[in-house]
């Protein structure tokens, strides 16, 4: 399905306030507790198994682009979209380059489109106190920042024996946590270390992603399969471990009241679960590139789907406020973040 969409690739390429230095990781807790809502694998807790709102239904996909957000100033690879209000709401994208594409209210801080990377980005994540910065990370750990969002230490320099696949904020913007393909989680700045991961586990797929809960004391994590792992005072909602999935599960979002979640697939189907409200979703139509992430809109009132190639789907009652999806981009889209 061709997405058509007012944003524009243009670049302001502020990197000048990326931090980037060796480890400053202690130690997070370990151990595992096969209590209800601590993992789906058999074996591991007794879990429900139920599973809520296959992504079946193809209803409100975003093909008609209502919005007309300028392009902001500059030019060049990796920039950034219009940054222009709208009822609130905004959106980013980040690409595996290090680019950031930014819609609606959400401005560009700069971006890593010009830089040569030891390793490619994996995740984003935006200040959630403030919206007016945002993180990057890599897969070996490397943690870039622009705007508001601080620097409390990475993983660049460390040996891992697992690639880094996402990185989340704690609710302060105070600190952050890494999490890598085995379950290990990295805390950093004000983040808990003795909330648990899933490091000890035998996992039948690879973690795909990392979602915090509202008080920061708790996360889900989750496997390309839709495994849930949920520690601390996250809740288990349900998963798709034991379903088979016509495409991997590529990320998770969680409720704004922290009592459900969004599995999204790579083919746009949706999962919800808990008081995750199904909206629609892209499972079943043709793409013209895989999904790679779900936003949740911060009232809760619908969610975007992202494709690798800037594409955007808008489902429920939040705007659509442009994509990258008619735009020759340098580098895929693999991430998007509020």
């Amino acid at each position: 399905m061709a997405l058509l969409g007012a944003g524009l690739l243009v670049s302001a390429l502020l990197a000048s306030d990326i931090s980037f230095s060796p480890a400053a990781f202690t130690g997070c807790g370990t151990g595992y507790s096969a209590e209800t809502g601590y993992g789906y694998e058999a074996g591991y807790g007794t879990c429900p198994t139920t599973t809520t709102s296959p992504a079946t239904t193809t209803t409100e996909p975003a093909t008609t682009t209502t919005s007309t957000i300028p392009g902001g100033a500059g030019g060049g690879p990796g920039g950034g979209g219009g940054n222009q209000p709208f009822e609130g709401f905004g959106y980013r994208m980040v690409a595996a380059d290090g680019g950031v594409f930014t819609f609606g209210n959400r401005k560009f801080w700069g971006s890593l489109g010009d830089r040569t990377l030891n390793k490619p980005i994996v995740g984003g994540a935006t200040n959630p106190r403030t919206f007016e910065g945002y993180w990057m990370v890599a897969s070996d750990g490397g943690v870039f920042t622009f705007g508001d969002a601080e620097f409390f230490g990475s993983l660049g320099g460390t040996v891992l024996t697992s690639p880094i696949v996402e990185i989340e904020p704690t609710p302060s913007g105070k600190g952050y946590f890494l999490v890598d393909a085995k379950g290990r989680v990295y805390p950093f700045g004000d983040a808990p270390t003795d909330i648990p991961d899933a490091r000890s586990l035998t996992l039948n797929k690879s973690i795909i992603g990392m979602t915090v809960t509202p008080s920061g004391k708790g996360y889900w994590l989750v496997a390309s399969d839709g495994g849930i792992f949920t520690f601390g005072d996250a809740g288990f909602y349900g998963s798709t471990g034991a379903m088979k999935l016509t495409a991997p599960i590529i990320d998770l979002g969680a409720t704004p009241d922290g009592q459900g979640y969004y599995l999204l697939g790579s083919d746009g189907g949706i999962f919800a679960f808990g008081t995750a409200d199904f909206k629609g979703s892209m499972g079943g139509s043709k793409l013209n590139k895989p999904a790679v992430a779900i936003l949740v809109a911060p009232n809760g009132a619908g969610y975007w789907i992202i494709a690798s190639d800037g594409g955007v789907f808008t489902f429920g009652t939040i705007p659509f406020l442009g994509s990258m999806g008619d735009t020759k981009l340098n580098s895929p889209v693999l991430d998007g973040i509020n």
